[in-house]
Formats: structure tokens, sequence, C-alpha cells
């Protein structure tokens, strides 16, 4: 029997000659079964190791360097204006920093605001100014004049809260959140985010209170608990708080 590496006669129960030709012929099928790609820059087909096949776009590190001078791009940074270089693979990057200074610096960055309920001038974060549609001066203002989006009339206020801390201490809404989170494998089904998961209702809380409780009445409790939309599983879905937020806004 011959060597399957070099050809040279070997016992009959092996099939290599030495552990070097064992190596070598085994390193020849690896190249053998190597995904092909070809270079974003020149075009030419490469090889790479399987586990490189989704994130190896270059054929070498000169046709990289090559693409990001012609592709990157110049940004002024998001606090000071200074040209940043953006790389390439980064371009959905909307608030480009040119240093982790700039970026903490534009995190603390703290402007004058109205309240959008008695217009008292307040100082907030300024990215608080993006991320929420309206801005408080304080818990009370916001229970006044803060309307839950899209509630047709419906006010949020401190008769509507106690009502709903209460119903959502019970065991009946324990059960239909577990229930929701557990059919959605504890992901937002958004964006599939495991953390900071919250259970909202598609026909919403504040609907189906005001449609069993119009007076919000302490008495009428039952009648919220009871309800088949209050406990019903398929009128509930798993979102983290982001996307809960914008549900919300919506």
């Amino acid at each position: 029997m011959n060597c399957k590496t070099c050809g040279l006669i070997i016992p009959d129960n092996n099939k290599f000659c030495s552990g070097g030709c064992s190596a070598k012929y085994r390193g020849q099928q690896q190249l053998k079964n190597r995904p092909i790609l070809a270079c974003m820059q020149c075009g030419k087909e490469y090889s790479v190791k399987p586990y490189e096949k989704d994130i190896s776009k270059f054929c070498s590190k000169a046709c990289h360097l090559t693409y990001q001078k012609k592709n990157n791009t110049v940004s002024p940074c998001f606090y000071c204006g200074k040209p940043v270089l953006v790389n390439w693979n980064r371009k959905r990057t909307k608030n480009p920093f040119c240093s982790p200074e700039c970026y903490h610096k534009s995190i603390e960055a703290r402007i004058e605001v109205s309240c959008s309920g008695c217009g008292t001038l307040f100082i907030v974060y300024k990215s608080r100014q993006s991320y929420y549609r309206r801005l408080y001066c304080s818990r009370d203002c916001y229970a006044l004049y803060g309307n839950i989006p899209s509630t047709q009339g419906f006010t949020h206020n401190k008769e509507y809260d106690s009502i709903r801390l209460r119903v959502c201490n019970y065991a009946c809404y324990l059960k239909w959140k577990g229930s929701v989170l557990n059919r959605d494998n504890y992901k937002c089904i958004e964006c599939e985010s495991d953390k900071d998961l919250r259970v909202h209702h598609i026909l919403m809380l504040y609907k189906i209170i005001y449609k069993y409780n119009p007076t919000l009445s302490l008495d009428k409790l039952n009648d919220i608990l009871e309800s088949p939309e209050f406990t019903d599983v398929s009128n509930g879905i798993t979102l983290c708080n982001s996307c809960h937020i914008k549900k919300h806004r919506k």
C-alpha cells in the first residue's frame, strides 16, 4: 500500500508513512473545502476558512486599505463640529463623534426647555428632547396635563394610575404576563432584544379600563379583571422598553 501523500510503500494497515504526511494531507483536504469569495476591491477570487465566509471581504490588507481610502466619508462631529473620518462600514452612524470626550459631553449636555403642560422653564439633559415627544417639569404636571398618546380624550390622571397599579398586581394579570413572555421566548417581537422587557396589551390597557370602568371607581375592579381582553394571551405582545415607548407614540 502507498502513502496517500508521498506515495511511499507502507504496511497495509497504515494510510501514511509519517505524521508529517498525515498533517499535510489533512491540510490539502481543508483547502479543497474552503469557501471561495470575490474581493470587493479587485474582484480576485480567494479562499477563506469556513468560519470567515460571512465576515471576510478582501483578499489582502492592501485591498482593504485601498477600498477604505475610496469609500470613507468625512462628517462633522455631532458635539464640536470637528471633521470626523467615518469608516465606510459604519455609514449608518447618524451622529459621529471625534472622541469619547465629545460623546460623553453630548450625553451630559443640559438645556432649558419649557414644560409641555404649565409652560414653566426647567433644565433637562439634551438627549431627552430627542427621545421624548413632550417634557414635563414634575410628576404632578404630567398627571394633570400628560395625555396617553392616542387616548381619544381619555385622561391620564391619579385615579387612572390607582386603578392600573391595582389590576396589574392581581394573580390573573401576572399569569397572563408570564404566558405572553413564554410564548414569545422572552424576546422583544420587534428587535429580538431580551433585556428590559415589557408585556404590552394590543387593545391598550387604558381602553380596557375605561371600557369596563369609565368612572374609574375602585368598586368596579372585578369588571376589568373578568373582561376577556384583560387576560387574553392573544391580546398581548412582548416588547423591550424602547419599542414599548415607540408603540405608545403611534
